[in-house]
């Protein structure tokens, strides 16, 4: 499945519920995952399943924000050379 594919999916059964919760909301509950995240890479365990939260989250965030991540990923990441991208880390 491509990016743009489950962006899709989890607009069509979430977006309406995110929208009541608002963007801030989401980035609230954003942080509590990378902040579980975190704790699972300290402990090695669990990884897989918070990098799918943290990266659900986004996706949810995105799709209330109007962003096509397939698009911004590709721009930002695939479209620029490594010297680029890692001027900004």
């Amino acid at each position: 499945m491509h990016i743009s594919e489950l962006q899709h999916v989890l607009a069509e059964r979430y977006l309406e519920k995110d929208a009541k919760m608002g963007e801030l909301f989401l980035l609230a509950v954003l942080m509590e995952e990378v902040g579980e995240l975190a704790k699972a890479v300290r402990y090695h365990e669990g990884v897989d399943e918070e990098v799918a939260d943290v990266v659900f989250v986004c996706i949810c965030l995105a799709n209330l924000l109007g962003v096509d991540v397939e698009h911004a990923l590709s721009q930002r990441y695939v479209s620029r050379s490594f010297d680029e991208v890692s001027k900004s880390w």
